[in-house]
Protein backbone atom coordinates (compact mmCIF):
# COMPACT_ATOMS: atom_id res chain seq x y z
CA UNK A 1 0.00 0.00 0.00
CA UNK A 2 1.26 3.48 -0.80
CA UNK A 3 0.11 7.08 -0.57
CA UNK A 4 1.07 9.44 -3.42
CA UNK A 5 3.47 6.79 -4.72
CA UNK A 6 5.65 6.81 -1.59
CA UNK A 7 6.11 3.95 0.84
CA UNK A 8 4.11 4.81 3.97
CA UNK A 9 5.51 4.84 7.48
CA UNK A 10 2.51 2.78 8.61
CA UNK A 11 0.37 0.48 6.47
CA UNK A 12 -2.63 -1.35 7.92
CA UNK A 13 -3.88 -4.03 5.56
CA UNK A 14 -7.07 -6.08 5.90
CA UNK A 15 -7.14 -5.69 9.68
CA UNK A 16 -9.73 -7.88 11.37
CA UNK A 17 -10.29 -7.97 15.12
CA UNK A 18 -12.60 -10.17 17.16
CA UNK A 19 -13.73 -9.90 20.79
CA UNK A 20 -14.96 -13.42 21.37
CA UNK A 21 -17.75 -13.89 18.85
CA UNK A 22 -17.98 -10.18 18.03
CA UNK A 23 -16.32 -9.14 14.77
CA UNK A 24 -15.17 -5.62 15.69
CA UNK A 25 -13.03 -4.66 12.67
CA UNK A 26 -13.73 -5.78 9.11
CA UNK A 27 -10.80 -5.64 6.64
CA UNK A 28 -9.69 -2.17 7.78
CA UNK A 29 -6.96 -0.79 5.51
CA UNK A 30 -5.22 2.58 5.45
CA UNK A 31 -1.76 4.11 5.22
CA UNK A 32 0.05 7.04 6.81
CA UNK A 33 3.01 8.91 5.37
CA UNK A 34 5.95 9.92 7.55
CA UNK A 35 5.49 13.38 9.04
CA UNK A 36 1.76 13.73 8.51
CA UNK A 37 -1.24 13.83 10.83
CA UNK A 38 -3.96 11.38 9.89
CA UNK A 39 -7.28 10.92 11.67
CA UNK A 40 -9.86 8.20 12.18
CA UNK A 41 -13.33 9.58 12.80
CA UNK A 42 -16.59 7.82 13.52
CA UNK A 43 -19.32 7.28 16.07
CA UNK A 44 -18.93 5.42 19.36
CA UNK A 45 -18.37 1.73 18.69
CA UNK A 46 -17.12 2.30 15.14
CA UNK A 47 -13.82 0.56 15.90
CA UNK A 48 -11.49 3.55 16.22
CA UNK A 49 -9.91 2.58 19.56
CA UNK A 50 -9.71 -1.09 18.53
CA UNK A 51 -7.68 -0.03 15.52
CA UNK A 52 -5.17 1.86 17.68
CA UNK A 53 -4.95 -0.94 20.20
CA UNK A 54 -4.22 -3.43 17.43
CA UNK A 55 -1.41 -1.25 16.09
CA UNK A 56 0.01 -1.06 19.64
CA UNK A 57 -0.19 -4.84 20.03
CA UNK A 58 -2.70 -4.63 22.88
CA UNK A 59 -5.47 -6.35 20.90
CA UNK A 60 -4.54 -9.33 18.70
CA UNK A 61 -5.23 -9.04 14.99
CA UNK A 62 -6.96 -11.99 13.33
CA UNK A 63 -5.03 -14.20 10.90
CA UNK A 64 -4.68 -12.56 7.50
CA UNK A 65 -4.31 -9.07 8.98
CA UNK A 66 -1.11 -7.16 8.37
CA UNK A 67 0.37 -4.12 10.15
CA UNK A 68 3.61 -2.82 8.65
CA UNK A 69 5.68 -0.09 10.31
CA UNK A 70 8.70 1.34 8.53
CA UNK A 71 8.89 -1.73 6.30
CA UNK A 72 8.64 -4.26 9.15
CA UNK A 73 5.66 -6.51 9.73
CA UNK A 74 4.79 -5.86 13.40
CA UNK A 75 1.43 -7.68 13.39
CA UNK A 76 2.50 -10.30 15.95
CA UNK A 77 4.97 -8.22 17.92
CA UNK A 78 4.42 -7.75 21.69
CA UNK A 79 3.61 -4.21 22.88
CA UNK A 80 7.02 -3.50 24.44
CA UNK A 81 8.77 -4.36 21.16
CA UNK A 82 6.40 -2.08 19.24
CA UNK A 83 7.17 0.81 21.61
CA UNK A 84 10.90 0.18 21.21
CA UNK A 85 10.45 0.26 17.41
CA UNK A 86 9.04 3.78 17.60
CA UNK A 87 5.27 3.67 18.24
CA UNK A 88 3.72 5.01 21.43
CA UNK A 89 0.13 5.67 22.44
CA UNK A 90 -1.72 8.16 24.60
CA UNK A 91 -4.75 6.07 25.60
CA UNK A 92 -8.40 7.00 25.86
CA UNK A 93 -9.22 8.11 29.40
CA UNK A 94 -5.59 9.25 30.01
CA UNK A 95 -4.77 6.38 32.43
CA UNK A 96 -2.04 8.23 34.25
CA UNK A 97 -0.64 6.94 37.55
CA UNK A 98 -2.62 9.05 40.01
CA UNK A 99 -0.40 8.48 43.06
CA UNK A 100 2.82 9.29 41.22
CA UNK A 101 4.14 12.78 40.52
CA UNK A 102 4.04 14.40 37.09
CA UNK A 103 7.79 13.90 36.81
CA UNK A 104 7.55 10.23 37.74
CA UNK A 105 4.73 9.65 35.22
CA UNK A 106 6.87 11.16 32.50
CA UNK A 107 9.93 9.13 33.43
CA UNK A 108 7.88 5.94 33.13
CA UNK A 109 7.18 6.90 29.52
CA UNK A 110 10.86 6.36 28.76
CA UNK A 111 10.93 2.90 30.38
CA UNK A 112 11.45 1.06 27.08
CA UNK A 113 14.58 3.16 26.49
CA UNK A 114 16.05 2.33 29.89
CA UNK A 115 15.88 5.76 31.52
CA UNK A 116 14.55 9.25 30.90
CA UNK A 117 16.91 11.82 29.45
CA UNK A 118 16.91 15.38 30.72
CA UNK A 119 16.46 16.80 27.22
CA UNK A 120 13.29 14.74 26.74
CA UNK A 121 11.82 15.97 30.01
CA UNK A 122 12.75 19.53 29.10
CA UNK A 123 11.06 19.15 25.71
CA UNK A 124 7.81 17.93 27.28
CA UNK A 125 7.86 20.76 29.81
CA UNK A 126 8.39 23.27 26.99
CA UNK A 127 5.37 21.87 25.17
CA UNK A 128 3.30 21.80 28.35
CA UNK A 129 4.35 24.65 30.69
CA UNK A 130 1.52 23.75 33.07
CA UNK A 131 3.15 20.39 33.69
CA UNK A 132 6.44 22.12 34.49
CA UNK A 133 4.65 24.16 37.15
CA UNK A 134 3.24 20.95 38.66
CA UNK A 135 6.11 18.55 38.11
CA UNK A 136 6.22 17.40 41.75
CA UNK A 137 2.43 17.30 42.15
CA UNK A 138 0.67 13.91 42.08
CA UNK A 139 -1.08 13.12 38.80
CA UNK A 140 -4.41 12.49 40.48
CA UNK A 141 -4.63 16.11 41.67
CA UNK A 142 -4.36 17.55 38.14
CA UNK A 143 -7.32 18.88 36.20
CA UNK A 144 -8.70 16.84 33.30
CA UNK A 145 -6.88 18.98 30.76
CA UNK A 146 -3.60 18.71 32.65
CA UNK A 147 -3.98 14.94 32.90
CA UNK A 148 -4.46 14.80 29.13
CA UNK A 149 -1.29 16.84 28.66
CA UNK A 150 0.50 14.42 30.98
CA UNK A 151 -0.74 11.39 29.02
CA UNK A 152 0.52 12.90 25.74
CA UNK A 153 3.80 13.96 27.35
CA UNK A 154 4.34 10.48 28.77
CA UNK A 155 3.87 8.99 25.28
CA UNK A 156 6.38 11.47 23.85
CA UNK A 157 9.00 10.38 26.38
CA UNK A 158 9.44 7.17 24.37
CA UNK A 159 10.73 9.32 21.47
CA UNK A 160 8.16 7.87 19.05
CA UNK A 161 8.25 8.21 15.30
CA UNK A 162 4.51 7.48 15.31
CA UNK A 163 2.28 8.86 18.07
CA UNK A 164 -1.18 7.33 18.54
CA UNK A 165 -3.68 9.66 20.21
CA UNK A 166 -6.97 8.16 21.40
CA UNK A 167 -9.70 10.76 22.06
CA UNK A 168 -7.44 13.56 23.37
CA UNK A 169 -10.36 16.01 23.69
CA UNK A 170 -12.67 13.67 25.61
CA UNK A 171 -14.37 15.44 28.51
CA UNK A 172 -12.51 18.73 28.08
CA UNK A 173 -13.95 22.25 27.97
CA UNK A 174 -13.88 23.96 24.53
CA UNK A 175 -10.97 26.27 25.41
CA UNK A 176 -8.86 23.31 26.51
CA UNK A 177 -9.84 21.35 23.41
CA UNK A 178 -8.45 24.12 21.21
CA UNK A 179 -5.25 24.20 23.27
CA UNK A 180 -4.77 20.44 23.03
CA UNK A 181 -5.23 20.49 19.26
CA UNK A 182 -2.83 23.42 18.93
CA UNK A 183 -0.23 21.41 20.82
CA UNK A 184 -0.87 18.34 18.62
CA UNK A 185 -0.17 20.42 15.51
CA UNK A 186 2.92 21.84 17.23
CA UNK A 187 4.28 18.36 17.99
CA UNK A 188 4.01 17.41 14.33
CA UNK A 189 5.42 20.69 13.04
CA UNK A 190 8.36 21.12 15.41
CA UNK A 191 9.36 17.52 16.16
CA UNK A 192 8.35 15.88 12.89
CA UNK A 193 6.43 13.18 14.72
CA UNK A 194 3.85 11.33 12.62
CA UNK A 195 0.46 11.28 14.36
CA UNK A 196 -2.58 9.04 14.06
CA UNK A 197 -5.47 10.76 15.80
CA UNK A 198 -8.69 9.06 16.90
CA UNK A 199 -11.28 11.65 17.77
CA UNK A 200 -15.06 12.10 18.12
CA UNK A 201 -14.69 15.85 17.65
CA UNK A 202 -14.66 15.43 13.88
CA UNK A 203 -14.58 19.14 13.17
CA UNK A 204 -11.34 19.70 15.10
CA UNK A 205 -9.82 16.46 13.83
CA UNK A 206 -10.44 17.31 10.18
CA UNK A 207 -9.13 20.84 10.71
CA UNK A 208 -5.89 19.51 12.24
CA UNK A 209 -5.10 16.43 10.13
CA UNK A 210 -4.23 16.22 6.44
CA UNK A 211 -5.85 12.86 5.63
CA UNK A 212 -8.89 11.25 7.20
CA UNK A 213 -10.62 7.88 7.33
CA UNK A 214 -14.25 7.43 8.33
CA UNK A 215 -15.07 4.25 10.25
CA UNK A 216 -18.57 2.90 10.54
CA UNK A 217 -19.36 -0.40 12.32
CA UNK A 218 -15.77 -1.58 11.97
CA UNK A 219 -15.31 -0.69 8.30
CA UNK A 220 -13.59 2.16 6.49
CA UNK A 221 -16.39 3.69 4.43
CA UNK A 222 -14.63 6.87 3.27
CA UNK A 223 -11.05 8.09 2.93
CA UNK A 224 -9.82 11.36 1.50
CA UNK A 225 -7.93 14.55 2.20
CA UNK A 226 -9.46 16.14 5.31
CA UNK A 227 -10.51 19.25 3.39
CA UNK A 228 -12.54 17.06 1.04
CA UNK A 229 -14.09 15.08 3.89
CA UNK A 230 -15.06 18.31 5.66
CA UNK A 231 -16.88 19.39 2.49
CA UNK A 232 -18.58 16.01 1.96
CA UNK A 233 -22.34 16.27 2.55
CA UNK A 234 -22.57 12.81 4.16
CA UNK A 235 -19.74 13.58 6.57
CA UNK A 236 -21.16 17.02 7.38
CA UNK A 237 -24.56 15.55 8.24
CA UNK A 238 -23.31 12.52 10.14
CA UNK A 239 -20.29 13.87 12.00
CA UNK A 240 -20.22 17.67 11.84
CA UNK A 241 -23.76 18.31 13.09
CA UNK A 242 -24.92 19.97 9.88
Amino acid sequence: MSVNGNAPLLAVESLNVYYGGIHALHDVSFAIQAGEIATLIGANGAGKSSTLRSISGLVPAAPGSRIVFDGQDITRWPPHQIVAAGISQSPEGRRIFAAMSVDENLQLGAFARGRARREDLDRVYQLFPRLAERRYQSGGTLSGGEQQMLAIGRALMARPRLLLLDEPSLGLAPLLVREIFRIIADIQATAGVTILLVEQNAQMALATASRGYVLETGRVILSDACANLAANDEVRKAYLGE
